[in-house]
């Protein structure tokens, strides 16, 4: 069979299946690109959180490993959040002249523990050199002592820390000493604390109790006495509060 301009057709051949088999191809092609990243240049978008060291480190990891210049979109996505524990999220996408835009977004730091460490918003815990020092001055700062802190902390430091109200980080520093003993310290009077521990954590009710003998305390000037050197609520026990005293 011949048909006009010289193209010959095997019989049951037509232009139209070959017209669709070419569409299918072209198709198959184009899901292939998408599935498979040429990188010819990337941009990245962090969050401010992230520090510009730890940036350069993301930066250091993709341009240093150059099988990752040929993978998928996902697999990308995933070798950086495996690598680098920081980072919650990653928005990939590639333009049509082969520019790769990636959005990195952190987990949320939470609390300070020790100054060198951050506890995050979901329990992890990281240095505190992967983050932004201006962007960590809303943390609130735990003190934990008699333990060296890594990257692993003790499930009941945890659940201590998260028990705590707000409140307290505001007018109290905290000091977690074990299971059994930790304080609070009062910001605005030295010479009152609050004992605790993992089973007592004080909520807001004892805390506001604990501020009301304090108030006492002043009112009857027993903080100026030279032969005590601090006041402590004891609020380790049930359905009490045990005031004491240390002399120097």
């Amino acid at each position: 069979m011949q048909v006009a301009g010289g193209i010959k057709m095997k019989r049951g051949i037509t232009l139209g299946t070959m017209f669709a088999s070419s569409a299918l191809c072209l198709l198959a092609v184009r899901a292939i690109v998408q599935h498979i990243l040429i990188i010819d240049a990337y941009s990245c978008k962090f969050d401010p959180v992230i520090s510009e060291f730890h940036k350069n480190e993301i930066f250091d990891f993709i341009n240093a490993n150059k099988e990752l210049r040929a993978v998928s979109l996902d697999y990308l996505v995933f070798k950086i959040k495996d690598r680098f524990k920081i980072v919650k999220s990653v928005k990939a996408s590639q333009s049509a002249c082969g520019i790769l835009k990636l959005d990195v977004q952190a987990i949320e730091p939470k609390f300070i523990v020790n100054e060198d460490y951050v506890l995050s918003q979901e329990g992890a815990l990281f240095e505190e050199k992967l983050f932004d020092k201006d962007l960590l001055s809303s943390c609130k700062c735990v003190t934990i002592k008699q333990i060296n802190v890594t990257n692993k902390l003790p499930v009941f430091y945890k659940e201590i820390i998260y028990s705590l109200p707000d409140n307290s980080f505001e007018q109290y520093d905290i000091v977690l000493e074990s299971e059994t003993k930790s304080y609070m310290y009062d910001k605005s009077n030295t010479k009152f604390s609050i004992l605790f521990n993992g089973l007592c954590v004080p909520d807001e009710k004892t805390l506001y109790t604990c501020a009301n003998l304090k108030n006492i305390l002043e009112s009857k000037k027993l903080f100026y006495s030279k032969r005590v050197k601090r006041w402590y609520a004891d609020v380790r026990f049930k359905n009490q509060i045990v005031l004491c005293k240390r002399g120097r």
